[in-house]
C-alpha cells in the first residue's frame, strides 16, 4: 500500500502549485506543532528515573553531528546513563526509555521529523533540552514556534545564546562543544597528494552550509592578494563537500593561471580532514557568520594558526592573543540565502586585512609559531571535554534534583 501511495504521490505533485504545497506543508507543521505544546501539558504519572536521552545526528559527517557525539563523550565521562536515539525514522519510533531528561541535538529544520516519528509518550513528564546553533542576530521566524516544546535550550556560544533570548522567555544557556580532535597518522601531505615544500593555505566548506555565508570568494580574492609576487612558493588547498559542478567550475576559474591550486570535493573520515588541517600552514575562515566556528577551535588545538573574520559564534574562543582576526563590517542582505532572508545582517571581512595576515605567517615563522602554540594552549584549556562536561553534568544534576529523580 505504501509504495502505491509513494506512487500517486509522485505523479500528482507537479500538477499541484508550489504555492499550494507550500501552504499544505505550513498548515501540517502549525497543526503537529500546536499538538506536541498540548502533549506537553497534559498531566503524566509515569515513572521517571537519572539518565539522560540524547537525539541527534549521531552517526553523520557534519559538524552538528559531531556535536552530538562530543555531548555523548561528556556525558560518558561523566558516568550520566544514556539512552542514545539517532534521527532516523526507525531509531525515533522504537525510542523506549526511562530517563527522565531529553537533549534533542538538532536546529528546527530537522524537528519535523522527530515530531512525526517520536512517540507521543516521550513529550510527557520529561524535561526536554534543546540544542540549538544559529548563524545571526535573530533567529528565523519558521524557527520560533519550536521553542515552545522545550524547558531550556542550550547552546554553544555567547553570540547564538543573544539570538535566541530575544524570542523566549525559556531559559538559555551557554554550552560550548568540546574540542579533542584525533588526526589519521596515515595521512600525511604525501597521502592527500599535496607537495612537501610549499606553503599551504586551507579553506573549507560544505556547499549545503550556504555557499555564501562560508565565502570562499573572500577567502580566494585574499589568497590571491598576498601571494601574487610568490605563486611558485604557496599552494591553496579548498576542501569542500556535496558542491556543484557549476561551482566547482567558479572556483577554478577564480584561480586561472594559478599553479599548486588543490580542490577536494568528497568525503572524508572525520580523522582525514583533521589531518588535512594538521598538514596545511594556515587555515583560512573569511565566514560571513558562525553559531560557532567547530572547524575553526579544531584547527587551532592541532596546531594550525588561524585567520578568521572577527565576528560571530568564533569569538567564544577566538581573540587576537590566539589567531589572527580579520575585521569587519555589518552589511545588510540584499537577497535571500536560505535559512537566511533579505533584510537580515552578517559580517563583510576586509580583504586587505586577512591578505596581510596570510603574507605575515608567510614571512614570519616564528610569529606562525607563537600563534599556533598559543591556541593550542588556550582551546585545551577552555574547551576540554573535562570542563565543559563538569559544567554539563552540574546542570543535569539540578533538573534531576527538582524532579526527584536521584
Amino acid at each position: 500500500m505504501s509504495s502505491w501511495i509513494s506512487i500517486g504521490k509522485k505523479i500528482l505533485k507537479p500538477l499541484i502549485p508550489s504555492t499550494v504545497r507550500r501552504e499544505f506543508r505550513r498548515i501540517q507543521k502549525e497543526k503537529v506543532t500546536e499538538k506536541i505544546v498540548r502533549i506537553r501539558q497534559i498531566p503524566c504519572t509515569d515513572k521517571r528515573t537519572w539518565g539522560v536521552n540524547i537525539i541527534g545526528d549521531l552517526n553523520g559527517s557534519s559538524g552538528l553531528a559531531e556535536a552530538s557525539r562530543g555531548n555523548m563523550q561528556c556525558l560518558e565521562k561523566m558516568h550520566v546513563p544514556l539512552y542514545p536515539v539517532a534521527l532516523d525514522e526507525d531509531s525515533l519510533r522504537t525510542f523506549n526509555s526511562e530517563y527522565g531528561i531529553t537533549l534533542i541535538h538538532t536546529n528546527p529544520d530537522q524537528l519535523d521529523n522527530v515530531c512525526r516519528f517520536l512517540p507521543e509518550i516521550h513529550w510527557k513528564n520529561r524535561y526536554v533540552i534543546g540544542e540549538w546553533v544559529w548563524e545571526q542576530e535573530d533567529l528565523p521566524d519558521w524557527w520560533k514556534p519550536y521553542l515552545r516544546f522545550f524547558d531550556e535550550i542550550w547552546t554553544p556560544s555567547e553570540f547564538a545564546a543573544a539570538a535566541i533570548k530575544k524570542s523566549t522567555d525559556v531559559p538559555v544557556r551557554v554550552v560550548p562543544h568540546i574540542i579533542n580532535p584525533i588526526c589519521d597518522e596515515e595521512w600525511d601531505r604525501n597521502r592527500f597528494g599535496v607537495p612537501e615544500d610549499l606553503f599551504l593555505c586551507l579553506l573549507t566548506f560544505d556547499y549545503y552550509s550556504v555557499m555564501e555565508r562560508k565565502n570562499p570568494e573572500g577567502a580566494i580574492r585574499a589568497f590571491k592578494q598576498a601571494f601574487n609576487d610568490c605563486k611558485e612558493q604557496v599552494g591553496l588547498i579548498i576542501k569542500t563537500r556535496n558542491t556543484s559542478r557549476e561551482a566547482l567550475q567558479w572556483l577554478n576559474s577564480m584561480l586561472d593561471g594559478w599553479p599548486n591550486i588543490y580542490i577536494f570535493n568528497q568525503e572524508y573520515t572525520h580523522e582525514q580532514a583533521n589531518s588535512l588541517m594538521k598538514a596545511a600552514d594556515v587555515y583560512l575562515s573569511l565566514h560571513r557568520a558562525e553559531g560557532f566556528g567547530l572547524v575553526l577551535a579544531e584547527a587551532m588545538k592541532i596546531g594550525t594558526p588561524v585567520i578568521a573574520t572577527a565576528w560571530s559564534g568564533n569569538m567564544e574562543f577566538m581573540n587576537s592573543e590566539v589567531a589572527c582576526m580579520v575585521p569587519a563590517t555589518l552589511t545588510t542582505l540584499k537577497y535571500d540565502y536560505p535559512p537566511f532572508v533579505k533584510g537580515s545582517r552578517w559580517a563583510e571581512p576586509d580583504i586587505s586585512i586577512a591578505a596581510e595576515y596570510l603574507r605575515r605567517l608567510y614571512d614570519e615563522p616564528q610569529y606562525r609559531k607563537c600563534i599556533a602554540d598559543k591556541a593550542q594552549k588556550y582551546i585545551a584549556d577552555k574547551l576540554s571535554i573535562k570542563t565543559i562536561a563538569g559544567d554539563m553534568k552540574d546542570r543535569l544534576n539540578e533538573i534531576a534534583y527538582e524532579h526527584h529523580w536521584i
